[in-house]
């Protein structure tokens, strides 16, 4: 996996001949790109043992930040039609991922919720992630770990 856990070749000019804005605004879209990238995922997806399609595990992380919501949410949320959401939902459901329960507020419509099944697959899938990190990291001090998780915790704060 050494290959997901190096950064990709620079794409912009090395981050010392930019301003404190620029590095950051270069660091920042680095990251997400490495979080992003096919391999990256695959290699989480492949140590938390999740056979899923990516697609199917975006609408279930969605619906566990969203606790119990409409199949019509997920489908706004994503930028799709519903009819694309359902072969996912039937999927996550199939795998004893989600549950759909009536609403209680219109009982002709379904709200979808996370299963405890659901739950401990995406905390496998966090572990993984971590542990992926972990091990890009394991040169740097236990000191330096946390210094830069502290500013890394500071700015996630701020982009809320």
């Amino acid at each position: 996996m050494a290959a997901a856990a190096r950064a990709a070749a620079p794409i912009a000019p090395p981050l010392a001949s930019l301003g404190a804005g620029q590095r950051l605004d270069a660091a920042v879209t680095q990251i997400v790109r490495w979080a992003t990238r096919h391999d990256v995922r695959t290699e989480v997806m492949r140590r938390a043992r999740c056979e899923l399609p990516g697609s199917a595990v975006w609408v279930l992380a969605r619906v566990a930040v969203s606790g119990p919501v409409h199949p019509s949410e997920l489908a706004a949320f994503h930028q799709v039609d519903a009819s694309t959401i359902t072969p996912r939902l039937q999927r996550l459901e199939r795998e004893g991922l989600v549950r759909r329960e009536p609403d209680p507020r219109d009982r002709r419509a379904a709200l979808v919720r996370m299963t405890p099944a659901g739950t401990r697959l995406l905390a496998r899938l966090h572990g993984a992630r971590q542990t992926l990190l972990e091990d890009l990291l394991q040169d740097w001090s236990a000191e330096r770990r946390a210094e830069v998780t502290a500013a890394v915790e500071e700015l996630a704060d701020r982009l809320r």
